[in-house]
């Protein structure tokens, strides 16, 4: 998690603060997207999440705040170019773990990771 965080930290563009436990970023590319999947902890019940967001845009804990006690797995999406730019798990407003770009393919409307 340590060397993920620390790779993810390079990208001059993205802004990491884990005692806020909040991350912002500034992509240029179009039609770039969010998800955000909440499952309940133990179980396969998952609420998921798309929407647009801005260029400039700030996820916080209440991005992903629930009334329970939930896992959120969040993902940055460009989807002209289907790519997906970044990804992160949230636990409670907490950072826990940050994955490097890779190709998505986007089919009817669902991520596939």
């Amino acid at each position: 998690i340590i060397t993920a965080l620390a790779r993810f930290r390079q990208d001059p563009d993205v802004r990491i603060d884990e005692d806020k436990a909040e991350i912002s970023f500034h992509i240029s590319g179009p039609l770039t997207h969010i998800k955000v999947e909440n499952c309940v902890e133990g179980t396969e019940n998952c609420v998921t999440e798309t929407v647009k967001v801005p260029q400039k845009t700030r996820i916080t804990r209440e991005t992903v705040r629930t009334v329970y006690d939930f896992m959120a797995t969040v993902a940055l999406v460009d989807s002209k170019a289907k790519r997906l730019l970044f990804s992160f798990w949230m636990y409670d407003g907490d950072v826990l773990l940050t994955s490097h770009p890779t190709v998505v393919k986007i089919n009817k409307g669902e991520w596939k990771f």
